[in-house]
């Protein structure tokens, strides 16, 4: 289980109870409009976490980063985590609710303004959850 491959495998098996889950939060994104067409496993361990999915939506403006934790005291620390990674790039927000993180990052600086609307989006069902 060196590898990486490996230590994705060893996350995926041993993802958290958590309810809402990542594969629930891109649910209800999906049907708030910020559609996630296949989100792909993204290496936990990065953000504290213990299993994360990620992918961009289908205009392709917006990437969302959805990340598991045991509880919500281990997302906070994962929010303060997350908010290390690329901290200089400002279109880049992470945001936690319950046991979740997800990051938002606008991808395309002609289409800002649209994807921002996707962004609020995906941020009110997140918090929806």
């Amino acid at each position: 289980m060196a590898t990486l491959f490996g230590r994705m495998a060893l996350e995926k098996k041993n993802r958290p109870d958590v309810h809402p889950n990542v594969d629930d939060a891109f649910a209800a994104l999906a049907k708030a409009g910020a559609t996630v067409p296949k989100p792909a496993q993204s290496m936990a361990r990065t953000y504290a976490a213990s299993y994360c999915l990620h992918g961009v939506d289908v205009s392709g403006d917006l990437s969302i980063l959805l990340c598991e934790y045991p509880d919500e005291a281990a997302a906070v620390l994962g929010l303060a985590e997350s908010k290390k990674i690329m901290a200089n790039v400002e279109t880049r927000t992470s945001y936690v609710h319950k046991s979740l993180l997800m990051v938002t990052m606008l991808l395309n600086a002609e289409h800002l303004k649209p994807a921002s609307v996707i962004q609020n989006k995906a941020l009110a069902a997140f918090n929806a959850l």
